[in-house]
């Protein structure tokens, strides 16, 4: 089954707490050791480990952050939405006109 194309002028969804963390996790890994080529895979799972070790103070910047973002999303997404109603409305009335304007096959 194909894809659906994608439109690219959807809002992207909002980013989670935890996807904050860890790209914000490896950014400091990768300032720390510059000269290390780690795989992905092990500093996701050491940030994962970091993350289940914080308290709820300390992940506190991270959900609020993700709040934002889930806000900012939702009107990004309303807006969009909007938009999208208003050409599927333009167009209904273009072809709705042009039916309109053609001679039916009964009348020939």
């Amino acid at each position: 089954m194909p894809k659906k194309p994608v439109d690219a002028n959807k809002p992207r969804g909002p980013i989670t707490a935890y996807a904050l963390f860890v790209r914000t996790c490896r950014d400091e890994l990768r300032r720390k050791y510059p000269q290390l080529t780690v795989d992905y895979n092990v500093i996701t799972r050491k940030c994962s480990e970091r993350w289940k070790a914080m308290n709820e103070n300390e992940k506190r910047r991270f959900n609020e952050t993700a709040d934002l973002q889930r806000k900012r999303y939702k009107e990004e997404l309303a807006t969009y939405q909007q938009e999208q109603s208003a050409k599927l409305l333009q167009q209904q009335s273009v072809a709705s006109s042009i039916l309109l304007q053609t001679p039916s096959a009964q009348y020939l």
